[in-house]
């Protein structure tokens, strides 16, 4: 899925524009709904003028991370978003507008069934929650506020992927263990009972574990086994899907009760930061990574070659440049799906080869890989092997450029040297057809 259609499948309010001129390159179709647009009429606008009917500021992110009123729409906004690598390789500001109104409302019906302390103690691990725009040190800081508030020995985050459940956060107490790596990638099916449960917008309460002793074996076991004695578990939910758990083990007794009215709060607040998160890592890998391919795209290039040039030169370097050779011509005779097979067979070959090294679609039919402090003979012998991969009956898929130095002091200049040897390469054995007799021969 490309990043624009991932994010209009999002519900909440999505635009894309320059930093430098204002003008927006992308409104998702829920935005567009919402200022009465017709699809892609918003694109090439002053985001200002059109969606905030005053000059805004929010494209040097000013207010991002804050709520602001948008006069356009009559309503309040929590702007969140951040610099991304384009499509066209410049760099824009992506803003996402979550409904503030929405959000106290959902919050106001959880704070109504709880006293002025719970209360209290929510709205301090609210605020840790968004203490720091690292999301794992938000997150430390406010499970360790909650594990104080509660008194309990632990108190963890469990998210669900597929069939799977990683504990992803964990606070402990002074002198308890942590159990953080033991329970990485266990089935969910492990946990039926709290699946049902979770399912049911219902949360997990034991208040003695030994009660479980004969009505549920395994669970009793799989708690003695942490030694939770007593636990309160309450489901996170996102758009009415079950993305994982906040557990405490052993809340002290006579405070389950609390312990549990303070979870139901906390799980929506804990849920809406995980899908946050899990939207913008989504949006970050689709940033820096080739949808076709799997491989890093130009942005990542561009980025990973300033830190390069940035940092202490590599003992040596090595740079192999690919050109598929007569992709037009495949596209033209055999399709652009057979031209995708094309892309895919050669950049599945470059990573193999160079696995452990990044490797780049610098966009169309172009491939790069930096290869810092790789041996020469280590070098050859890769390219060598990588060439032998992409021949097919006596014709090469792609146009290979290598070139390896110890005198790291220019890397343009190596890499440039290597792209000529590509071209050289393309000149020799890079004939149009080649591609279109390679694989237009499988369909045979």
């Amino acid at each position: 899925m490309e990043l624009l259609d991932f994010l209009d499948d999002i519900s909440e309010f999505v635009y894309v524009v320059d930093p430098h001129t204002c003008k927006i390159s992308y409104l998702s179709r829920g935005g567009e709904r919402l200022f009465g647009l017709q699809p892609g009429g918003a694109l090439g606008q002053e985001c200002d003028s059109l969606l905030w009917g005053e000059t805004c500021t929010f494209c040097q992110g000013e207010f991002l991370g804050r709520e602001r009123y948008n006069p356009v729409l009559g309503k309040t906004y929590l702007l969140k978003g951040g610099r991304i690598g384009w499509k066209d390789g410049s760099e824009k500001l992506l803003v996402i507008g979550f409904d503030a109104a929405k959000k106290r409302k959902r919050a106001g019906e959880i704070y109504s069934d709880s006293g002025a302390d719970t209360e209290k103690e929510i709205l301090l691990c609210a605020r840790e929650l968004s203490s720091s725009p690292r999301f794992s040190l938000s997150m430390q800081r406010s499970l360790m506020q909650l594990g104080g508030c509660i008194g309990c020995d632990r108190v963890y985050v469990f998210e669900f992927d597929g069939d799977r459940a990683s504990n992803t956060h964990e606070w402990c107490a002074p002198g308890v263990e942590s159990l953080k790596n033991r329970y990485q990638g266990l089935p969910r099916q492990a946990a039926k009972r709290w699946e049902r449960l979770f399912s049911e917008s219902r949360g997990v309460v034991i208040a003695d574990a030994e009660d479980l002793l004969a009505v549920d074996p395994e669970e009793y076991a799989a708690l003695k086994k942490r030694g939770a004695r007593s636990l309160v578990a309450a489901p996170l939910i996102s758009e009415n899907e079950v993305i994982g758990f906040l557990a405490a083990d052993n809340p002290p007794a006579g405070r389950t009760d609390k312990t549990r009215i303070l979870f139901a709060a906390l799980s929506y607040l804990y849920a809406n930061a995980i899908a946050r998160e899990r939207l913008y890592e989504k949006m970050r890998r689709m940033s820096y990574f080739d949808s076709l391919t799997g491989l890093h795209n130009r942005n990542s290039y561009i980025n990973d070659l300033k830190k390069l040039k940035k940092g202490a030169p590599p003992r040596s370097l090595g740079v192999v440049f690919l050109d598929v050779n007569g992709l037009k011509s495949v596209n033209d005779s055999l399709g652009h799906e057979k031209g995708d097979e094309v892309l895919r067979f050669v950049s599945g070959k470059f990573s193999e080869i160079f696995g452990e090294y990044k490797c780049y679609r610098l966009g169309g039919d172009e491939f790069i890989t930096l290869c810092p402090d790789i041996g020469e003979e280590e070098f050859s012998r890769r390219t060598s092997a990588l060439r032998e991969k992409i021949l097919s009956g006596g014709h090469l898929a792609a146009a290979v450029g290598a070139k390896w130095s110890d005198a790291v002091s220019d890397i343009e200049e190596i890499i440039a040297a290597a792209d000529k040897d590509m071209y050289e390469d393309k000149r020799l054995h890079g004939g149009e057809n080649n591609l279109v007799h390679i694989f237009g021969r499988r369909e045979e």
